[in-house]
């Protein structure tokens, strides 16, 4: 999301430098090309003092008008690190509704308690893209007049329907024209319940002789054996492609004829809505704001309900082409009026612009 800001937002009103706390990535060396300055802290998990003086010494020599941190070890340090550079304005940014110990490392569930503790000393302000996020943090002890929400939003001229997509991923995974593409986008993580989405797969999979399952993501390859032992117990080696880190995620979702989200944590989940702008039907589990973004145009079930989320796949499968279709050109349209890309940037620099101007 903070690329699709940086490609969209008004440069001639805002000047944007970024910070990267550990490496510049591949979503920093984009930003670069951007023409944007991308300054890489190289802090490791544990940051050391020196790296930690070194971002002070950074932000005082750049003296922003605002520091917007984003996600939580950036919100403690980098708002500590700007307050001891004498920026006055600071504003939080929070993109989680899962804080359970379950589901998070012992340090992560540990900098968001003190984040909690510290939330009405750093920020002036925190930004969310979910309602839901608001509300799980203020649960715990975050600043509830601090919040603002913005919706992560969507380029519908990136993502869309393509039917050739579908033939150019059917070619590439060697399948026949009739085969049912059924996906998951994300990184190997606890939240993504990729467990769950097999167990679903499995049900669909005794339903549909044709249907293939495809995933992508950080670590969704063939090297994971953990998520390569979860597929053989569901006897689904035949059945799953696992394509890896993807940079063609607009031609995978307009390939699908249903995505599905199994995640027992999400905020704003950003590919729910790239799969609905590229007019493919949607069931997720009711996690962050899933429900919101979805209304009517797909299903959304409890998300310890794995046999549930396989009904409700196997129902859009069961729609003929024409039904499934009219379901996703719906889902696209929602996106098109809730969650389009200009639109959400034009509440971004609402934002900034107040914020710096002092009437939020």
């Amino acid at each position: 999301m903070l690329l699709k800001l940086l490609e969209k937002i008004d440069r001639s009103k805002f000047e944007f430098i970024i910070v990267s706390l550990t490496s510049k990535g591949y979503i920093g060396e984009r930003i670069e090309k951007l023409g944007y300055k991308v300054y890489p802290i190289s802090m490791g998990k544990f940051p050391s003092p020196w790296k930690f003086w070194k971002l002070v010494n950074l932000l005082q020599e750049l003296q922003p008008n605002l520091v917007h941190t984003r996600l939580n070890h950036a919100n403690l340090v980098g708002g500590i690190a700007a307050r001891i550079a004498n920026i006055e304005k600071v504003c939080w940014g929070v993109h989680q509704s899962n804080i359970s110990f379950w589901h998070n490392k012992f340090f992560t569930i540990l900098t968001i308690k003190v984040c909690a503790l510290m939330s009405k000393r750093i920020p002036c302000c925190i930004l969310t893209n979910s309602e839901n996020a608001r509300k799980v943090h203020v649960d715990i002890g975050f600043s509830s007049s601090s919040f603002h929400v913005i919706p992560n939003g969507f380029d519908l001229t990136r993502f869309k329907p393509n039917y050739r997509s579908k033939l150019s991923m059917l070619k590439e995974i060697h399948l026949p024209k009739n085969t049912i593409l059924i996906g998951l986008i994300g990184r190997y993580d606890s939240q993504k319940n990729h467990q769950g989405f097999f167990d679903a797969a499995a049900e669909v999979s005794k339903k549909f002789d044709n249907v293939h399952f495809l995933l992508a993501g950080d670590r969704i390859d063939d090297h994971n054996a953990s998520l390569k032992k979860i597929i053989k117990n569901k006897s689904l080696e035949k059945k799953v492609h696992l394509l890896g880190f993807r940079r063609d995620v607009p031609k995978i979702m307009a390939s699908l004829d249903v995505f599905v989200s199994s995640s027992v944590g999400e905020a704003f989940p950003n590919v729910l809505g790239e799969a609905m702008s590229s007019g493919t039907p949607c069931v997720a589990t009711d996690v962050g704001d899933c429900a919101e973004i979805i209304g009517e145009t797909g299903h959304v079930v409890n998300t310890e309900d794995m046999k549930t989320l396989a009904l409700r796949i196997i129902e859009l499968l069961n729609l003929s082409f024409k039904q499934r279709k009219r379901l996703g050109d719906t889902a696209r349209k929602r996106i098109l009026e809730k969650f389009e890309l200009n639109k959400i940037v034009s509440n971004y620099e609402d934002f900034y612009l107040k914020l710096i101007q002092g009437s939020i």
